[in-house]
Order: structure tokens, then C-alpha cells, then sequence
């Protein structure tokens, strides 16, 4: 074997990557041991299992109570808020009297006019954005009435919106534009190519 020439001035430590390549491992490390110190902390903190007389008193309480309203994100709470101006304007138009108690008394055909005078009264050109409005009419009807709008009225409502709705006021259907969308192949290629861009840059 040959022997292994010095360099005459003793090792040199490994320069260090303009991205911080360096520290990688350790800051997996840290983050993997943190997630870990969580989990066993979430694991001890998990509540006793429930007797038998407290599955009991549990089956009575949710008979009697019937509806859990759902817990909804910031960004729903807004979307609420936002439907139920709309809503409130639509209902002084229509004359339908104050907010909530229109609310509690809509019908099928209450929802699909008011999808309609939405479309009317805003700048809507997909049919994408014209549903959305009525999700968002769903969620306000869910938090004031308590309980969900009845599944079939909901199926014949989006049958008048994609057939009446979408062809009276000529709504796009989405992506309709060529908007680029890239398939799970071409994002993984294009964050491999960005990897490789970055360690080229790196040793550059």
C-alpha cells in the first residue's frame, strides 16, 4: 500500500457549505429527540381508561345532547363570517325578515336562490368559486341550526347548480385556462433538480 503523503500542516477541518449543509445531521438529531420527548409526554398525559358505569353516563350524555358542534379552523371561522354578510344582505333583499330565524327556516330552494343571487351580485366566473360560496352556506347553516342540512336536499342543489347555475351565468370549469399543474412525477423531479442545483451551487 502506498504511503499516505501529509500535508505538512495537519489536518484541516471540512469547509463549511454556504446552505449550512454542515449542521444538517445535528439539527435532525435535535429535532427527531424533541419529537420523541413529546411523544412519550403526550403518551403519559393520555387520560385513564373509562369504567363501565362511565361508558354508561357517556351514551346518556350524547343521546341526550344528539349534536357535537364541530370544532372549525381560523380559516372557516372567517369563511363564516364572510358567507353570513352575504347571507344577511341577500335576506334583505329578499325580505325574508332577521337573519337567524331566515336561517333556521331555509329550505332547499332557499339555498339554491341564494347560490343564484351570489352569482349575480359577484364577480364569479368559475363554477369552483359558486360552489365554494355554498360550503360556506352550509357551515353557517350547520353552526346556527345545530344540525346538518339533509343530504338528499344537498344533492339536488348541486344538480341545479351544475345545470342551471353554471350555464346561466357561463361559469369555467376549473383549470379550464391551462393553469400549469405539475403531477406527483413532475414535483419529484423538480425537487430532485432543485437539490442538485443547490449542492452544485454549494461546491461551486
Amino acid at each position: 500500500m502506498a504511503p499516505v503523503r501529509g500535508d505538512g500542516g495537519g489536518s484541516k477541518a471540512a469547509p463549511t457549505a454556504p446552505h449550512g449543509y454542515g449542521t444538517h445531521h445535528a439539527d435532525f438529531i435535535q429535532r427527531f429527540t424533541e419529537q420523541e420527548a413529546r411523544d412519550r409526554t403526550a403518551k403519559r398525559n393520555r387520560p385513564q381508561p373509562l369504567t363501565a358505569e362511565q361508558c354508561a353516563a357517556l351514551r346518556t350524555q350524547v343521546t341526550r345532547k344528539g349534536f357535537f358542534k364541530p370544532r372549525s379552523a381560523d380559516t372557516t371561522k372567517r369563511n363564516t363570517t364572510g358567507i353570513l354578510g352575504k347571507r344577511k344582505r341577500y335576506g334583505e333583499f329578499s325580505k325574508l325578515g332577521p337573519w337567524e330565524g331566515a336561517i333556521k327556516k331555509a329550505d332547499m330552494s332557499t339555498a339554491t336562490d341564494f347560490v343564484d343571487w351570489i352569482c349575480d351580485n359577484h364577480r364569479i366566473t368559475s363554477e369552483g368559486s359558486s360552489w365554494e360560496y355554498f360550503r360556506q352556506y352550509q357551515q353557517l347553516y350547520t353552526d346556527i341550526n345545530s344540525r346538518y342540512m339533509d343530504k338528499n336536499d344537498c344533492r339536488v342543489i348541486k344538480n341545479f347548480h351544475d345545470t342551471v347555475t353554471v350555464v346561466r351565468f357561463g361559469l369555467r370549469k376549473p383549470n379550464v385556462n391551462g393553469k400549469p399543474v405539475a403531477s406527483v412525477d413532475s414535483l419529484l423531479a423538480l425537487l430532485i433538480y432543485n437539490i442538485a442545483l443547490e449542492g452544485y451551487d454549494a461546491a461551486a
